[in-house]
C-alpha cells in the first residue's frame, strides 16, 4: 500500500478499547516523535454492532465439542471459509484443541505468543500484595498447570506477609500462603533487617506479634550481623538525651495537639542535628491527617512536600517543562548526544534551590539518563523513550514542595526515611484489627534512625496500647502551644476533569488571556469569580485564564470557603485531542494551556475549631473578548 501510495510510511491506525486518557495521549505523542506522524482521534462509544458475545455452560470434557460446535455453526455457512480464533489459558491447552481440531477435519495450528522467550527464571517481588487476576497471570506465564516439566519456568517469589496492607483492592495474603503447594517450592525465611536500629526492629516486631495469622511468627525479625555491635539505638539515637534511640510513643489529646507535638519533634530533630528537611517524614494512617500537619508547619516556617493526588494528576509530559524539554529535543537534528551536552543544549542544570519542580525534575531525569548511559552518545530518540518511562513511574509518587515529607502509609510502601513521625487516626473494630495492625507495622518499618509514635486520646486504638518495654520510650506531650490557633485548611487538586479544558483553546494564540496563562509562573495566585452560572478563574492580571467544568459547580456556593488557589504547573493541550474532528474545527489554536492548581479551602477539624474563613471576594464578572477562528 504505501508503494501505491508514494509514501514512505504506511497509513496507520490504532484501535483501543481500554486506554486512559493519558495513555492515548502517549500513543499520539509517539506517533508524532518517531515518525512524524500526527494521528486524529476519534472516540467512540462502547457499541459494537458487528460483535456478539455470548456465555455458554458447558462442562469440562464437552468444551472441545462445543468449540467444534461453533466452528460449524459459523464457517459451514459460508462454506468453511473465513477463519477463526479460539483462546485457551495455557500453551498446553492450546496444543491439545488444535490437535483435536485437526482430527475432527479442521485446518488448525496452535501458536503461543512467547511472553518471556529466551526466559528460565521468574521473580515476582511483594508477592503478598497480588490480587486473583495477577496470581492468575503468574500462573498461566510460569505454566503452573503444565504437566510437561521442561515447559515450565523456575519462580522466586519474595514477600512478607505482615506488609500485606492492599486487601482493600483485592490483594489475597492467601496466594502466598500456598505458593510452596502451588509450584512444590521450598521456604526460606529472610529475618535479617539492614535498614533499622535495633530498637526500631524490635519495636516494630513487639506490635506486629499481636496478629495472630501470621506465617513466620516462629523467626522473628533481629538487625544485621554487620551492625550487631552497634548502640540499640543507634548512633543517631545515642546522642539523644531524651530518648536514647529509643521508639517514642508520644501522647496527645487529640489532633490539634498532636499536630503542635509533631511540629515541635520535627524541631527538636533539627536541634540534634538533622540538616535536611526531607531526612524527615510524617506518615499518617488518612491523608485527612496530614492537611492540619502541613497547616501548623508552614505557618510555622517548616517546609513541606504534599503528595499530589495521583487520580487527578495529569500525564506529566504534557507539563509546560517537560513538554517543551521535548519538543526541542524532536527538533534538534537526529545526531547522537551525550546527557552532558544536552542539558547544555537545553539549558537544563541542576539546581535544588529551584522552587520549580517541573524544571527540578528536568533536570533530575538528566542526571538520571546520564548516570544510565554512562554519559555515552546516544540517539535523542532513546532519551524521548526514557522520559516517557521514568514519567509513568514517576507520577504514582509526584509531590510539590520542598522540605518535611507528608505521606500517608499505602504512599510511603517501599520507602525509608532517616526519620519518621507516624501520626494519625488509628481506630478499628475487632474485625479489622489485624489488617490495620499491619498498616502500622509497615509504617514503622519505614524508619531508619529513629521513630516517634503519635497516641491521640480521643482516637483510642488497641494498636497503640501497651507499648512497653525497653525498646519504648513513652512521655505526654507538654511542649508550648500556639498563641494564635493556625486556620484548619483542607487541599485539593484541580485536575483536567474539574476543569473546561478548551477555554482558552477558542481563543487565538496571541489573545491575552492565552499569552497571560504561558507566562503565569508555578505557585502564581489565582482568584475565583462567578461567570455567569459557571466559575471563572482569574490571574493577577485580572483576565480570565480558564472555567470550572460543570462537574465542579460544586464550588459555586462555596467561594466563601477559598482562602487560596494556586497554580501548581500547565499543562499543554492540543487540538489533536478533541474528541472528534467537527469540534477541532471550532477552535482558534493548536496548542494552548490549562493550569492545574490546588484549592486550599477551611475545614472544620474539631469542635476548638469554629466558623470559616474570611470570605473571599467575588469579583464581577470582566467583560471577556470572544474571538472566531481565522484561517
Amino acid at each position: 500500500m504505501a508503494e501505491r501510495q508514494k509514501s514512505g510510511i504506511p497509513p496507520i491506525a490504532c484501535f483501543t478499547a481500554t486506554a486512559k486518557r493519558d495513555v492515548l495521549e502517549e500513543i499520539v505523542d509517539y506517533f508524532r516523535c518517531e515518525t512524524g506522524t500526527e494521528l486524529t482521534r476519534y472516540e467512540g462509544g462502547v457499541e459494537r454492532d458487528n460483535l456478539l458475545f455470548e456465555v455458554q455452560t458447558v462442562g469440562r470434557h464437552g468444551k472441545m465439542n462445543r468449540i467444534d460446535g461453533l466452528l460449524h455453526e459459523h464457517l459451514d455457512s459460508h462454506g468453511r471459509k473465513g477463519s477463526a480464533v479460539v483462546f485457551r489459558t495455557s500453551r498446553q491447552a492450546a496444543e491439545e484443541t488444535a490437535e483435536f481440531l485437526m482430527q475432527q477435519g479442521w485446518p488448525a495450528a496452535y501458536f503461543h505468543a512467547g511472553l518471556l522467550a529466551g526466559y528460565e527464571h521468574i521473580l515476582v517481588d511483594e508477592y503478598q500484595d497480588i490480587d486473583k487476576p495477577q496470581y492468575e497471570l503468574i500462573g498461566a506465564i510460569t505454566g503452573r498447570q503444565e504437566k510437561d516439566e521442561d515447559r515450565k519456568f523456575s519462580i522466586l517469589a519474595v514477600g512478607d506477609d505482615d506488609q500485606n496492607i492492599y486487601t482493600f483492592r483485592g490483594a489475597n495474603v492467601g496466594f502466598i500462603r500456598r505458593f510452596e503447594a502451588d509450584y512444590a517450592a521450598d521456604k526460606t525465611c529472610l529475618v535479617e533487617n539492614y535498614r533499622s536500629t535495633r530498637y526500631i526492629v524490635e519495636a516494630g516486631h513487639r506490635v506486629i506479634a499481636r496478629n495472630r495469622d501470621r506465617m513466620k511468627t516462629e523467626f522473628p525479625i533481629r538487625i544485621d550481623q554487620g551492625r550487631s555491635l552497634l548502640p540499640a539505638g543507634g548512633v543517631f539515637g545515642d546522642a539523644d538525651p531524651l530518648t536514647r534511640g529509643c521508639v517514642s510513643v508520644i501522647e496527645t489529646a487529640d489532633m490539634e495537639e498532636q499536630a503542635d507535638a509533631i511540629v515541635a519533634e520535627i524541631k527538636r530533630l533539627r536541634e540534634l542535628g538533622v540538616q535536611r528537611w526531607d531526612d524527615i517524614a510524617v506518615l499518617a494512617r488518612h491523608r485527612r491527617d496530614l492537611s492540619y500537619v502541613r497547616s501548623l508547619a508552614e505557618r510555622e516556617g517548616i517546609p513541606v512536600q504534599w503528595p499530589l493526588d495521583r487520580g487527578k494528576l495529569p500525564a506529566l509530559h504534557r507539563f509546560r517543562e517537560i513538554f517543551a524539554m521535548l519538543q526541542n529535543v524532536r527538533q534538534r537534528p537526529p545526531t547522537p548526544v551525550r546527557a552532558s551536552a544536552l542539558a547544555v543544549e537545553l539549558g537544563i542544570a541542576s539546581d535544588e534551590s529551584d522552587a520549580n519542580p517541573w524544571r527540578r525534575l528536568t533536570a533530575e531525569l538528566l542526571g538520571e539518563w546520564k548516570e544510565e548511559t554512562a554519559d555515552e552518545p546516544l540517539a535523542a530518540a532513546d532519551w524521548v523513550d526514557f522520559v516517557y518511562e521514568a514519567l509513568a513511574q514517576r507520577r504514582r509518587d509526584e509531590r510539590i514542595g520542598q522540605g518535611v515529607i507528608l505521606n500517608t502509609v499505602h504512599g510511603a510502601k517501599g520507602l525509608e526515611y532517616k526519620h519518621v513521625l507516624l501520626c494519625g487516626d488509628w481506630r478499628c473494630s475487632p474485625r479489622t484489627e489485624e489488617d490495620e495492625r499491619r498498616v502500622l507495622y509497615v509504617g514503622m518499618t519505614r524508619a531508619r534512625e529513629s521513630l516517634a509514635l503519635f497516641d491521640r486520646q480521643d482516637v483510642r486504638s488497641p494498636l497503640l496500647s501497651g507499648l512497653t518495654g525497653p525498646c519504648f520510650s513513652s512521655r505526654r506531650f507538654d511542649g508550648p502551644r500556639p498563641t494564635q490557633k493556625p486556620e484548619a485548611k483542607a487541599y485539593r487538586l484541580l485536575g483536567l476533569e474539574d476543569l473546561f479544558m478548551d477555554h482558552l483553546g477558542r481563543c487565538p494564540p496571541h489573545a491575552p488571556a492565552a499569552q497571560t496563562m504561558k507566562s503565569l509562573p508555578f505557585g502564581a495566585p489565582l482568584t475565583p469569580f462567578l461567570m455567569g452560572d459557571r466559575i471563572g478563574l482569574k490571574a493577577p492580571n485580572g483576565l480570565v485564564v480558564a472555567q470550572l467544568a460543570a462537574a465542579s459547580l460544586e464550588w459555586k456556593d462555596r467561594l466563601s470557603e477559598i482562602s487560596a488557589i494556586k497554580l501548581l504547573g500547565a499543562y499543554t493541550r492540543l487540538r489533536s485531542d478533541a474528541a472528534t474532528p467537527d469540534y477541532a474545527a471550532k477552535l482558534c489554536a493548536e496548542e494552548w494551556e490549562i493550569p492545574i492548581c490546588e484549592v486550599i479551602h477551611s475545614k472544620t477539624v474539631s469542635t476548638r475549631i469554629k466558623g470559616k474563613w474570611p470570605a473571599c471576594p467575588i469579583a464581577p464578572e470582566p467583560q471577556t473578548p470572544h474571538y472566531k477562528r481565522t484561517e
